[in-house]
């Protein structure tokens, strides 16, 4: 009779158990639902976002980089960094194209692996030079002594 008695206790135990681990699956169920429920309205409206940015950018660009993303297992952009290494083949860049990818005035690609470059440091501020005028050219009169 023990032995049934013993039984019974660990079944009872047993099925407590199962009880809470359901209750903790279905709270855990309904948080994560609400969760997926935040998410998509999330997907939804970035999704909208890149329509809209799309629109702004030319078809010609556009098509290079949907392009590279398919190609590229959804990495067609790259950094460049400091030292002028391409951040995706992490091969170097040569300089003039680094510094043009700094002043960012164009679209450049890495010639390694093809990825649009971006500037990864620091902004560079380009500061407009005043242009001048050709006839106002300053000019330093020096007095001739003669003896």
């Amino acid at each position: 009779m023990d032995q049934v008695d013993t039984r019974k206790k660990d079944l009872a135990q047993a099925e407590a158990a199962v009880k809470e681990a359901d209750k903790r699956f279905a709270a855990e169920t309904a948080s994560l639902e609400g969760s997926v429920g935040a998410l998509d309205e999330e997907l939804a409206a970035l999704k909208q976002k890149r329509e809209a940015m799309v629109a702004a950018i030319d078809p010609t660009l556009l098509r290079t980089y949907e392009k590279l993303r398919r190609s590229k297992k959804g990495h067609a952009l790259a950094g460049v960094n400091k030292d002028g290494t391409c951040m995706a083949c992490r091969l170097h860049v040569q300089p003039q194209v680094v510094a043009e990818v700094k002043r960012a005035a164009t679209i450049h690609t890495c010639e390694h692996c093809q990825r649009i470059l971006y500037w990864t440091g620091e902004p560079v501020q380009i500061i407009p030079q005043p242009e001048r005028k050709g006839d106002e050219v300053e000019v330093e009169e020096t007095a001739e002594t003669t003896d």
